[in-house]
C-alpha cells in the first residue's frame, strides 16, 4: 500500500493517480467539479482543488504551523477548526449543487456537539440566494440545508466519519461511513431546490453576514460531484476515501517479459523502485 505523503497533489511517484485515467477507479472521477483533500498534507495558507478546476481555497483567520495537524485516520492530515472565526474561502467558483442530481462528500470529524454551535463542514450562499449548508442541527441531529429547506438525520458523533448528502431523481439520502441513515425529516425530496449561487464556497463555515457560523472540528476531505454516487461508489469511499487516487497497475509487455523476468517479479520491482 503507497505511504500518502504531504504534496500540493497526489503524486504517480508516490504511487497514485494525478488524474481519473491513472485511477484504477476511473468511476469516481464523473460527475467531480470540485476536490478539496487537506489529506494530502500541509500547503501553507493555499488549501488545493486537486480535481484538475483550479479552485484553491484561502486559509482565513487560520495558523498553518498549527492548523495543519495530522489525524492517525486514512486520511492522514486535516485542518483544524476552533470554532471562532477561522474557515477556507474557495470564493465564487463555478461548481454548484444542482440542478438536478448532486453528491457532496466528505471526511469529517465534530469535535463537540452543543445547542450553541451549528458546527457549519462546507457551506455557500445566503438565505434565500442559492444557499446550502452541512452542519449541527442540534444537538441530536446533523442536518443540510438547501434553499431554506431541510433533511436531518440522528447524529451527535464526535468520532471521524464519511458522510455523503445524495440527491438522486429529487430524492435525499444521507450516508454515514458506507450505510444509509433513516432521516427524521426531510423537507427536500420532491422539490429539486436549485442552490446555484455567486457567494464565495466555504469550509468550516457559513458566511452570511446575517448569520455566521464556525466549525469546532477538523475536515480530511470535501467532493463535490454533479451527479448521484451509486450505493457501491459510497461504499467503497467509505472502505477506502482515497480510493480514486489509487492508480492503475502498470502492466509490462508481453516481449519483455520473455526475456527472462516474470510478471510478478517486474511488477514487483517496478512498485518498489516508483513508490
Amino acid at each position: 500500500m503507497p505511504v500518502w505523503v504531504p504534496s500540493h497533489t497526489p503524486s504517480w511517484k508516490q504511487g497514485f493517480a494525478r488524474y481519473g485515467h491513472q485511477s484504477a477507479n476511473p468511476g469516481l472521477w464523473k460527475g467531480l467539479v470540485g476536490l478539496w483533500v487537506p489529506g494530502l498534507g500541509p500547503t501553507g495558507l493555499t488549501l488545493r482543488d486537486v480535481s484538475g478546476f483550479g479552485n484553491h481555497g484561502a486559509l482565513t483567520n487560520m495558523d498553518p504551523a498549527t492548523d495543519w495537524v495530522t489525524t492517525g485516520q486514512r486520511v492522514p492530515w486535516a485542518l483544524d477548526f476552533d470554532g471562532g472565526n477561522d474557515y477556507v474561502d474557495m470564493g465564487n467558483i463555478s461548481a454548484q449543487l444542482g440542478p438536478g442530481d448532486f453528491s457532496l462528500v466528505t471526511h469529517h470529524k465534530w469535535d463537540i456537539w452543543s445547542v450553541s454551535f451549528v458546527n457549519v463542514v462546507v457551506a455557500r450562499g445566503r438565505s434565500g440566494a442559492g444557499e446550502w449548508a452541512l452542519y449541527q442541527g442540534d444537538s441530536t441531529h446533523g442536518l443540510f440545508n438547501i434553499m431554506g429547506l431541510e433533511i436531518r438525520w440522528l447524529e451527535n458523533s464526535t468520532e471521524w466519519m464519511n458522510l455523503v448528502i445524495r440527491r438522486k431523481s429529487d430524492q435525499m439520502s444521507v450516508w454515514k461511513n458506507g450505510v444509509e441513515q433513516p432521516l427524521t425529516s426531510d423537507q427536500i425530496s420532491g422539490q429539486n431546490e436549485d442552490a446555484t449561487t455567486t457567494d464565495p464556497l466555504t469550509l468550516g463555515a457559513r458566511t452570511d453576514p446575517a448569520a455566521q457560523r464556525f466549525l469546532n472540528g477538523k475536515i480530511g476531505s470535501v467532493a463535490m460531484l454533479t451527479r448521484a454516487l451509486v450505493d457501491s461508489e459510497i461504499q467503497q469511499l467509505h472502505a477506502d476515501p482515497m480510493a480514486m487516487f489509487r492508480r492503475r497497475i502498470q502492466i509490462f509487455p508481453a516481449a519483455v517479459a520473455a526475456a527472462g523476468t516474470i510478471l510478478p517479479q517486474m511488477t514487483s520491482a517496478y512498485l518498489r523502485t516508483n513508490a
